[in-house]
């Protein structure tokens, strides 16, 4: 009794260390997902905040007109082409220098007045000709940290910038207390920059990161390689942070159930097998039976057992009859007190423990399913998040996304698409305009019509989205729509030209909602089109920019919505 009590206790320990690590092992690993996603949203904001000066020096520095104003020096030509840049391209300053690193012209904030050129030594401007046609580099200044984009200078033909560089522009923006409240803001964690070259970095304890905080530093380096400053991120989930509690409670409820069920056993065990093994002993010893009066009535190997005792004591005083029942009882005994002790014997794996192992099994499975639920509802609103945010980037289609995005679900739906299918629709219709955040706001939110360059500039916005939504894998399967929702279906659109049916269905759905929202909502330089007006110009781009059929059905839903609106077209 005492071995099985012990080998069962042991059994129920090993199954809470297994079932404690097992569930360790998962919030870790969400927690762990939760910091990796971190990184990737901070690096990608960071991104987002300076490629409008990596831009300026990509597209600027292969310009026949700077080479010649590096060669002529016109401080004029200079002012009016490269000053008016800063406010284009959010930049800070603005520093040309000839192939021979002299200063030619440069244009700064009031905060860098004092750096009419860049603060770098002879070694520097040889290290960043050696490095090729692009350089990235931070200082260190008195005014706070300066991020430098730096291109070698070609002219408009060479493209490749293989060629004969004529000159280097630099473009700087200075890392101030707006841009990391910025960075705060939008990452919902603290930012800090520690300019400290050796200063301890963030802890990243296990303890931490199961609490709900993802770490995160980014290094910031020199010309010459060497860290300046860096960019700490603390960011609090508290989704993870109720998780780690909740798991907390839960091990201490096992830890009351199992005690409550190693009770029970115990009680059954002294019930079923120790005390009817005490009494079938005691009428042995005792020669009395008295011990066996419940046990004779009952069906089992017990019963048996103590009706074969019973018997024995019947034919005591009959010698002969008496040996014979005796070894016949005692031959039984033994043989059922082995079958006892082989039931009794714990197993490696009965089926008991593999019963109570796939229930562990399922129930570990659901967990998982639910807080991967959780995980991706905590996706989902973040996305959301940057929806909102972007609308009120542009106060002129506040509520744009939203609309867009539930009109969207439901053409989807209309053309059967799969259920599994309409999460990446709402994703990418969400996310649609997220590549508007690395064009300059002079552009996007120009009233007017933009001109052949600026045009130009603004198609780079769904390039930009693929660039930064792909890498991230659980919106990589919404990426169609950001990237393919200004192509047409006659191949004229951008930015591929993809044609008919090349063109993802997803973004063919999206195209008609967006210029149906557009058109039907008011703008600072229009009032919004008449439900009529709007619907002769959606179909007068039937099959051409306008996927036939997707048009067709999404007519069918506004005929069903407003069908008042309807009798006059039908007339």
């Amino acid at each position: 009794m005492k071995a099985l009590v012990g080998c069962f206790s042991v059994a129920l320990l090993t199954a809470i260390l297994v079932w404690q690590s097992i569930e360790t092992g998962t919030q870790l690993d969400l927690a762990r997902e939760n910091n990796r996603y971190t990184r990737q949203l901070v690096d990608c904001l960071v991104d987002l905040k300076t490629k409008s000066i990596e831009t300026c020096a990509y597209d600027y520095s292969y310009w026949d007109e700077l080479v010649e104003n590096v060669q002529q020096r016109d401080l004029d030509w200079a002012a009016e082409m490269l000053g008016t840049s800063l406010t284009t391209y959010n930049a800070s300053g603005i520093w040309t220098y000839d192939a021979e690193f002299d200063f030619v012209y440069s244009s700064r904030i009031d905060t860098l007045h004092a750096y009419q050129a860049l603060p770098l030594p002879e070694a520097a401007f040889r290290a960043i000709r050696q490095k090729g046609p692009f350089s990235h580099f931070f200082l260190q200044t008195p005014a706070g940290l300066l991020e430098i984009r730096g291109a070698q200078i070609h002219r408009t033909s060479d493209v490749a910038r293989t060629g004969r560089s004529y000159g280097y522009l630099f473009v700087g923006k200075l890392w101030d207390r707006e841009f990391l409240q910025d960075l705060s803001n939008l990452s919902s964690g603290t930012v800090t920059l520690v300019p400290e070259m050796h200063s301890e970095p963030l802890p990243s304890a296990q303890s931490e990161v199961m609490s709900g905080y993802s770490s995160y530093t980014r290094p910031l380096t020199s010309w010459n390689g060497q860290e300046v400053a860096r960019l700490d991120i603390v960011v609090h989930n508290k989704l993870i942070e109720k998780l780690g509690d909740n798991a907390a409670l839960s091990r201490k409820w096992m830890i009351g159930f199992v005690a409550l069920l190693f009770v029970l056993l115990f009680l059954s065990l002294r019930k079923w097998i120790s005390h009817p093994l005490e009494s079938i002993l005691n009428a042995l010893h005792n020669h009395e039976r008295f011990f066996l009066q419940e046990l004779v009535h009952k069906q089992s190997d017990f019963g048996e057992l103590a009706r074969l005792v019973q018997l024995r004591l019947d034919q005591d005083e009959v010698p002969v009859e008496a040996e014979e029942a005796r070894r016949y009882a005692e031959a039984r005994l033994e043989k059922t007190r082995a079958k006892l002790e082989t039931r009794m014997r714990p197993s490696p794996r009965t089926d008991f423990d593999l019963h109570k192992e796939i229930e562990e099994r399922l129930r570990a499975q659901s967990e998982i399913q639910i807080l991967n639920g959780e995980l991706m509802s905590f996706y989902d609103s973040t996305i959301s998040s940057w929806s909102k945010a972007l609308d009120r980037r542009d106060n002129e289609t506040e509520g744009h996304s939203q609309r867009v995005t539930e009109l969207s679900l439901r053409l989807a739906c209309a053309l059967g698409v799969p259920d599994e299918e309409l999460t990446n629709i709402k994703r990418g219709a969400l996310l649609h305009d997220i590549g508007k955040m690395g064009i300059p706001e002079e552009i996007v939110h120009k009233p007017g019509k933009l001109t052949p360059k600026e045009f130009e500039i603004m198609k780079l916005h769904p390039v930009y989205a693929y660039q930064w939504l792909s890498p991230i894998p659980f919106l990589r399967s919404a990426v169609d729509i950001p990237y393919c929702h200004h192509e047409k279906y006659d191949g004229t659109g951008y930015p591929r030209g993809l044609k008919g049916e090349g063109i993802p269905l997803a973004a063919r759905i999206f195209a008609v909602v967006d210029v149906w929202d557009a058109l039907t909502s008011p703008r600072s330089y229009r009032e919004a089109w008449p439900f009529q007006k709007a619907y002769q110009h959606l179909k007068s781009l039937r099959g051409t920019h306008f996927d036939p059929v997707v048009l067709d059905t999404f007519f069918k839903i506004l005929e069903k919505d407003y069908p008042e609106q309807f009798r006059p077209i039908a007339s």
